[in-house]
C-alpha cells in the first residue's frame, strides 16, 4: 500500500511504469507516458501556487493531465459540467475566486510546440508528434495536504455548494475502496460517470493506485458494448444507468462478465437490486457523498461495511455524522 506523501506520484510511476493507464479508441497511455506528459504540461501552463483554475471539457485526456499538471504546479482545480450555460457557470467562478478557465485547445498547442523543440531528438511520440517524457523523478512532487480541487455539490438543498478536497482526501478515499474491493494490474474500469462528479474523479485515483486501467471510449457509443470491445472489468453505475442495460439482453450479458458493478449516486429500488441477483451479477451498493471524496461505505443493500480511513455513526437526532481522511477541508 502507498504512503499518501508528497513523493506519491514518483512511488506511482516506479511501480507501474510500463503498465496501461489509461485506454482511448485513438491510443493507449502507459503510466509513465501519461504522468510524464502531464508533469511536462504543468511547465508549459501559467499558473501559480493557490490559482483556483476551473477545468471545463468533454475530452477525458486534456482534464486527467490539467489535473495533474495543476497539482504539480501546486494550483487548484476545479471540474465544471461543460454543459451548463455560460451565465450560470461565471456565477460558480464567482463564488470561488476563479481565473479564466484554460481551454482544451492548450494541449494540442502544448504538443506542437514540445514538437518543434524536439524534433531533433529521438524522443517517443505523442499523437504523432514528438514528445520528451524523461525527466527525474524527484520532480514529480505534489503536496497532498493542500487545496487539490473544488467540486460543486448540490446535495439535497438546491442550489450549489462549493466542497474544498486535498489531494490526500482523494487517495484516501481510493485507499480505502482499493482494500475493500482490490483492483490489479491488467483489470479495466470504464470510465462511466462525468469528471466533475467526485464519482467520476474517485475512478482515476482507484486506478493510479492500482496499476489498473481506466477506459475512456467515444462517449456516443452504448455502454454493453464498449464493456464487450475494451474488455472492461469494473464499472461505476448510477440506478438509471444500470436499468438501462438490464432492459436489453446484450445490457445483461455484457453486465455478466464484470468482476465488479459498483451502484450508486441515488436511491435504489428493491426491485432492481433482486433483478441483479437474480441474473447472478457482481453487484455492490456503496454509499458516499462529494464531502467524503466518494465512497463511505460499500456492500449490499441491507449490509454496509465503513471502508477504511473512515468513521460513522448515527447521532441521537438520527443522523449520519461521518469524519476521516477522507472528509473535506
Amino acid at each position: 500500500m502507498f504512503d499518501v506523501k508528497k513523493d506519491l506520484l514518483s512511488k506511482i510511476l516506479k511501480r507501474f511504469s510500463d503498465n496501461h493507464l489509461l485506454v482511448s479508441e485513438n491510443r493507449i497511455w502507459t503510466f509513465r507516458e501519461f504522468i510524464e506528459e502531464s508533469y511536462q504540461f504543468s511547465k508549459f501552463l501559467n499558473f501559480k501556487h493557490h490559482n483556483r483554475v476551473p477545468i471545463s471539457s468533454e475530452n477525458s485526456e486534456f482534464l486527467l493531465k490539467i489535473l495533474l499538471a495543476l497539482w504539480f504546479k501546486r494550483a487548484i482545480a476545479i471540474p465544471l459540467n461543460p454543459s451548463i450555460p455560460l451565465s450560470k457557470k461565471k456565477e460558480l467562478l464567482i463564488k470561488v475566486g476563479c481565473i479564466e478557465d484554460p481551454s482544451e485547445e492548450l494541449l494540442e498547442i502544448f504538443y506542437n510546440h514540445s514538437s518543434k523543440n524536439n524534433l531533433k531528438k529521438n524522443y517517443p511520440r505523442v499523437n504523432n508528434k514528438i514528445f520528451k517524457t524523461k525527466i527525474n523523478q524527484n520532480k514529480l512532487s505534489i503536496n497532498t495536504k493542500s487545496w487539490g480541487t473544488i467540486i460543486f455539490t448540490s446535495g439535497s438543498s438546491g442550489f450549489e455548494k462549493p466542497v474544498v478536497h486535498s489531494v490526500g482526501n482523494h487517495f484516501y478515499n481510493a485507499l480505502g475502496a482499493n482494500i475493500k474491493e482490490p483492483l490489479k494490474p491488467g483489470d479495466r474500469w470504464l470510465l462511466s460517470l462525468p469528471l466533475y462528479h467526485v464519482g467520476g474523479l474517485a475512478i482515476f485515483f482507484r486506478i493510479l493506485l492500482s496499476g489498473a486501467a481506466m477506459v475512456v471510449p467515444n462517449e456516443k457509443k452504448n455502454i454493453s458494448k464498449i464493456i464487450k470491445n475494451f474488455k472492461i472489468s469494473h464499472i461505476s453505475l448510477v440506478p438509471t444507468q444500470l436499468y438501462r442495460l438490464l432492459q436489453t439482453k446484450d445490457g445483461q450479458e455484457s453486465l455478466k462478465n464484470l468482476k465488479l458493478i459498483l451502484l450508486g449516486g441515488a436511491n435504489i429500488p428493491e426491485p432492481l437490486i433482486k433483478k441483479t441477483k437474480d441474473l447472478g451479477l457482481k453487484i455492490k451498493t456503496t454509499y458516499g457523498s462529494t464531502e467524503m471524496a466518494s465512497q463511505i461505505a460499500t456492500g449490499s443493500i441491507d449490509s454496509y461495511k465503513i471502508l477504511p480511513f473512515r468513521e460513522v455513526r448515527i447521532s441521537q437526532k438520527n443522523e449520519i455524522e461521518v469524519r476521516g481522511k477522507t472528509r473535506f477541508l
